[in-house]
Formats: structure tokens, sequence, C-alpha cells
């Protein structure tokens, strides 16, 4: 591999095979540009690829065939191996090799048969077989073009090879704008980006806006969630779409471990029918014709819009605010008079758990909600001036701005634990710092001015509050910057003064200087921007007055470039200032 080295030794020998002594041997190179080779035969490889070495004395001469295959070598502090001209990054964290290891990485010589594997993304990577004592991060780019027909990005995966067939990695992500596969393995082998030989999908005509892949391929086991009060009942319809076309026809066959939650039936164009009919939990037996699929059905009684497992959410209503974590379960009502009446949710951490913070007897009060534990949020800083947004910056800290009491119109950033610990100060410019956003990269970005009277600029800062570059010119007001998933969309609201003709626009960080896109319409005002993965920017939008009802959230589209509203959401009446989303949403299908 590059930068390895391989000493080769000759001999001159007489017809009869004895060695000779004092003979000069010279060294040459067939491909000097793949490997080079010293006086002494120290062999030094440069690139991928082939090159013969040569060893002369007087007029004979012996050759090796040098291979050096793409890959690096890693120790036990770890790294990252870029390899295939950028098409595989392979991160090995610190302590996962056990001692320094050759990491290869080379095209599949022979692929499982699979109709649905995108051709060109199959790599062996070696040593075949290495265990992992920590998980290592394998990510591998496609050619969109090469996707088949009828297939969308957005249900690839990254597959490692068996005997005979492919299996989806688990934790696999795509990022259908940059056209990667991204999973974690403990081991290697061969890998590919690879689709589900059938998708299921949901439509359900009680929440229109909920529609998403349930589950990758056959033999895997569904959840779905369902919202359902007390002596309703209603029907889901459920849509096996086959992308493989070596699998036969879809004729489900259902069976339930409990009628009197649910019932399913099917027919033999594909279609699954689930009768919600009580609250609790059931199990589905869906057979097929090419295996079992069990579908997990839980009925709860909650306040609708109700979504899946996993696709955790937020809103802010007027006098009914709340913060809601899975399945719309309020995990923190203030609907009370006596409680608070003003709730502000932030970013959603992806471990899981919410920041926000809430207005209470004078003082503000920063919160932070583990969801996965329930339970009442933890409390994490207390102040009589105010919160103005919080964001994860990592895994174990979030970063908010504050204005303190005595200060008006001037707030600096700061950054706390999540178990309330740690409370340090980041910026200490007197100035005034809106709203930040912090990005899986570990940057922080927000608008700052001289006062919260003056037009802002957005300026990208690092973990510790350094300011890296400005983003933005300060000539016209900019707020609540939020950014995509992968760290290179930055979506922020923009007006010239008059409030009622905010907008959202896009910015591609990795080119900042060209003009950003517009995200909301033309008309209105469009605010409380949040991303839903890489692909999918949601914001709150009215054609009325600032501030005044009615408010709908719209969803707009990195790949097509439009908007438009997301219909259950549509047209709530909210004297506050509109519904603000906030997802934690790792799957595009999963984006209502």
């Amino acid at each position: 591999m590059p930068a390895a080295t391989l000493q080769l030794t000759a001999t001159a020998k007489d017809a009869a095979g004895n060695a000779l002594a004092g003979r000069t041997i010279t060294w040459s190179s067939g491909a000097a540009g793949v490997a080079t080779v010293s006086t002494s035969g120290l062999v030094t490889a440069v690139i991928p690829g082939t090159a013969m070495i040569t060893a002369t004395s007087e007029s004979k001469s012996a050759t090796a065939t040098i291979t050096v295959k793409d890959g690096a070598l890693i120790g036990v502090a770890g790294g990252t191996v870029t390899a295939q001209n950028g098409n595989v990054v392979i991160v090995i964290p610190a302590g996962a090799l056990a001692q320094q290891t050759a990491i290869t990485v080379d095209p599949a010589a022979v692929v499982p048969a699979s109709a649905l594997v995108v051709p060109g993304s199959a790599f062996d990577l070696g040593p075949t077989g290495t265990q992992f004592a920590q998980p290592v991060a394998v990510r591998i780019k496609y050619d969109p073009t090469r996707v088949r027909t009828g297939v969308p990005q957005q249900v690839l995966g990254l597959y490692t090879a068996g005997t005979t067939s492919w299996s989806l990695v688990a934790g696999t992500t795509v990022d259908s704008v940059g056209h990667t596969v991204q999973g974690t393995t403990t081991h290697f082998s061969r890998f590919s980006v690879d689709a589900p030989g059938v998708i299921l999908t949901i439509e359900d005509p009680n929440n229109s806006d909920l529609a998403y892949t349930l589950f990758h391929g056959p033999l895997t086991a569904g959840t779905l969630t369902v919202c359902v009060s007390a002596g309703q009942t209603y029907s889901i319809t459920l849509g096996l779409q086959r992308l493989d076309p070596t699998i036969g026809q879809i004729t489900p066959a259902v069976s339930t471990s409990d009628a009197s939650v649910a019932t399913g039936s099917g027919n033999v164009g594909g279609q699954l029918v689930v009768n919600v009919i009580g609250l609790g939990s059931a199990e589905l037996t869906v057979d097929l014709d090419f295996g079992t699929l069990i579908l997990l059905v839980y009925a709860i009684d909650a306040v609708p819009p109700c979504r899946p497992v996993g696709g955790a959410y937020t809103w802010d209503v007027g006098g009914s605010d709340r913060v809601t974590g899975y399945n719309g379960t309020a995990f923190f009502d203030v609907a009370n008079p006596a409680s608070s009446p003003t709730v502000r949710p932030g970013s959603y951490s992806g471990n899981p758990g919410i920041a926000f913070h809430q207005t209470q007897g004078g003082s503000t009060l920063l919160k932070y909600l583990y969801v996965a534990g329930g339970g009442p949020p933890i409390t994490l800083a207390s102040t009589t001036g105010i919160f103005w947004g919080e964001s994860f910056v990592d895994g174990t800290s979030l970063v908010f701005s504050e204005e303190p009491t005595g200060t008006p119109g001037k707030a600096e950033l700061f950054k706390i634990a999540r178990d309330g610990t740690g409370r340090t100060p980041l910026t200490n410019l007197g100035q005034y710092m809106g709203p930040p956003a912090a990005a899986q990269s570990g940057k922080i970005y927000v608008a700052w001015a001289t006062d919260r009277t003056h037009p802002t600029q957005i300026v990208e800062l690092s973990a510790q509050g350094i300011i890296l570059r400005t983003l933005t010119a300060a000539d016209l007001y900019r707020w609540r910057p939020a950014v995509s998933q992968n760290s290179r969309y930055l979506a922020y609201e923009q007006y010239t003064g008059d409030f009622s003709s905010e907008r959202i626009f896009v910015m591609d960080l990795n080119n900042p200087t060209n003009p950003p896109v517009a995200a909301s319409p033309a008309v209105g005002s469009g605010l409380s921007a949040s991303w839903c993965g890489n692909d999918y920017l949601y914001f709150a939008y009215t054609t009325a007055a600032f501030e005044g009802p009615p408010y709908q959230v719209m969803r707009w589209s990195q790949a097509t470039g439009t908007s438009a509203a997301v219909p259950l959401l549509a047209g709530h009446n909210t004297p506050q200032l509109a519904i603000e989303p906030t997802w934690n949403v790792r799957d595009p299908l999963r984006c209502p």
C-alpha cells in the first residue's frame, strides 16, 4: 500500500548455482510512479498499481512483480483510510486494533447475485476477517446514474456479503445528496451499496402525512405505531413495493396475536390492510410468497399527530405548548396556566433527547429531556434574563445563547454538560448572539450583531467559541441558523426590517460565496427552519401579519428546490410564534 516498504535481495550465481561474491547489482523500477526502488533494493510503494522491479548484474537480470494495494497502515491509535479515489472511507477509532495493521480496499472480484447492487460499489475490505474491538465506520460513494430504475436512493443501504446473499448493515444511513451510504461494522468482509428486495410503505387516511419506509427487505420485523382513541376503529393500508424483479408475486396472508387490538388482510396486488380496533399491542404475522414479516402494532391513546417509533418531534402551539417525544407522548405539558405560557424547543441530540427553555415565574429555565427514559425534564440552568436558543454541540453538552439581566440587547454563548455541570462561557464579545446551531462537525453557527436592533451576520465558530469565518455581511437581519445532518447546508431566516417579508434561505457551506437558495415562498413570512436529515427542510409559514395566525408547516426539498405544505399541520390557529418543528429523523422517507 502507499508509503509501505519492502526489502528485496538478489544474489548472483554461476551456471552451477553457486553464489558469486563481489558482483555489483543494480536495481530499477518499470513503473516508478507506482513503486520506486533504491540502490540497495528497498521498494517504496507510491500509489496503487503494479510495478516490475528488476535486479541486474552484468548481462544477467531477474524480475519481481510488486502489487501496491490501496489502503493505509493503521495502529492502535486509530485513523482514517481514504481509498479508491475517495469512494471508500473507513474511520477506525482508537483501541479498535491491538496492533498496527495494513488496511486494504480492493474492488470486489466476485459479487453475490443481486439485481439491486449498485454497479461499482462493491469492495473487499481487508485483511478479510479482521475483528475490531470498537465499531468501525465504513462509507461508500455510489454513482446515482447506476442505481436501478425505479429504486429510490433513499432506500439504499450499506450491505455486507454472505455466502450467497447480501445482508443490511445495522444502523446504515444514506445521503442521497452526497450519494454515499454509511454504517458501522466490527469485522471486515465484502461491502456494497445495495437496496432491499421489497419496501413497505404506509398510507394512513387518518394521518395524511404518515408515509414512510417501515422496513428494508423481507424477513425483517417492522414496527407500526398508531394513535387510537378509546372505542375508535380505523384501517391503515400498507403497500408492499417489489424492487427486485426476481422476487415472486406478493400475496400477503395475515394472522394476529390479539384480534381485539388489530387484525389484517391482504390481496394479490400486494396491499395489506391493518385494522386497528382497540388499545394495546398485537403481533401480525404476514406470510409472503418469499418470506415472513412480523409487524408489531402498538395502539396508543395519544394526542395526534402520532409518529412511528424513532420519529420523534416537537412543536410549540400557543396556549397548549408541549414538548413532545416518541409517539406523540407529551413528556412536558404546560397547558395549565399555572405553569409556563412559553416553551421554545431546541435541537434534538440524537442520543436521544430534547433541549428546550421555558419561562416560569419571571425566570427562564434551560432544560434537557432524555426522551427514551421518560420522566420529568432536567433543569440545567436558570436565569432572570433570557435564553435565546440551544443546540447540542456534541454528544455530551449543549451550547446556548443567554441575555443576562442588566445587559438588554446583549447576549453571549455558553456551553453546559447534559447533566447540568460545567457551565462555561464560549464568547465574551459584548455583542448580541442569537440562537446557535451546532453541526455534527463540531462547529457552531450563530447570527450576531452590535445589539438586537442592528442587522446581523452569520459566523462560524469552533466548539471552543473561536470565530473561524464570517459567512454573511452585516447588511440584513439574519436569524436562527439550522445545519443539515451532513454539516454541509445552512438554513437561516432573513428579512430587511419588515417581519412580514421574512424568508428562509439555504447556503452551501462548502461554497459560501455562491448565492444562497430561497426555500420559502416570496410572499409571506417563513421562520424557524429545521432539517430532517440532509434532504428536507421544515419551517413555519404564514401570509398573515407577523405573529398572526394561521400558520402552517412547509417542507422544502433539497432535490427539487421547491416547497409545499405538510398537509396534516396546515392551518393551525396559533396565537404564538407558530409551530417550531424539530426532528431526529435520519431516513428521508420517514420525514413527514
